[in-house]
Formats: structure tokens, sequence, C-alpha cells
């Protein structure tokens, strides 16, 4: 059996073990090797959608609805902690705000977002660092960013 050790995060919090829990199924998709089996979309063939990537301890889908709400929770985090965080400083104003932008500019508030979404939705901490979590901010940042002040 292979060590466990502590996969390297880009939050401040301790991460996961990158070796799954022995009960875990693989099917909880712990690490981003075990989404092989998934049909990735052709628009991102690099990125798994979250709606596949989301799982019950017992390896079975997330229903549409519970995904909503989880979707929802990671648009609302956004507009209320990410946008809220942007320096005032005009040359932060017109940089396109994605997940990299609020990683640079912003990290200790993207720590605490990516923290408070597993908090509100603990499927999110089934994985291996906070893939899932920083995926799904990523996700709402991409869907959000319309709504950034202007």
């Amino acid at each position: 059996m292979p060590s466990v050790s502590v996969v390297a995060t880009s939050t401040h919090y301790a991460g996961r073990t990158a070796v799954r829990p022995s009960h875990y199924p693989p099917s909880i998709l712990w690490n981003m090797q075990d989404t092989s089996h998934i049909v990735f979309t052709p628009k991102n063939p690099s990125r798994i959608p979250m709606l596949f990537a989301l799982r019950h301890e017992d390896g079975g889908l997330v229903d549409i609805e519970h995904y909503k709400e989880i979707r929802a929770s990671g648009q609302a985090l956004v507009k209320n902690m990410l946008f809220k965080s942007i320096p005032k400083d005009r040359a932060y104003q017109y940089r396109p705000h994605t997940k990299k932008f609020f990683m640079d500019v912003c990290r200790d508030t993207w720590n605490k977002a990516v923290h408070q979404y597993e908090t509100e939705h603990p499927l999110l901490k089934l994985c291996a660092g906070y893939w899932k979590a920083e995926h799904g901010g990523y996700s709402a940042v991409t869907t959000t960013v319309s709504l950034a002040p202007s």
C-alpha cells in the first residue's frame, strides 16, 4: 500500500491525503486520475463537468437539484466574498476577473471562499486536496463574472 502523503494545495488549509481512504469506493473520484472514464465536454476537454465530479460517499452521483444548490452557493460566494475583495485601484477593475486573478490578487479571500464552500457543502471535501471546491469556484467565477462590480 502506498504511503499516505499530503497534497500541496493552493490554499493555506492543510490538504487531505493524495491516497483515497479505503472506506471510499473509487467512484468517489478522489483524484483527477480517477476521472479517466468520464466523458469530458468537447468545449473544455481538460476539465471534468462538476455535475459528474460531485459524488456522495457511496460514489453515487448527486441529483441535479442538489448540484444546482451547490452551484448557486458558489456563485453567491463569488459575489459576496470575491468581488468585494477586488482592490479599488483602477488597474484591478479592468483586468478579467478569473480564477487566476482572484488567486493572484485576492489569495486570502480565495482561500477563505474555498474553505467556506467546503463547509457549506461537505461533498466538496470528498477529494484529495481541494480540487472539487476549487473547480467549483472556477466554475462559479466563470458564470458570475458578468455580475462583477463596475
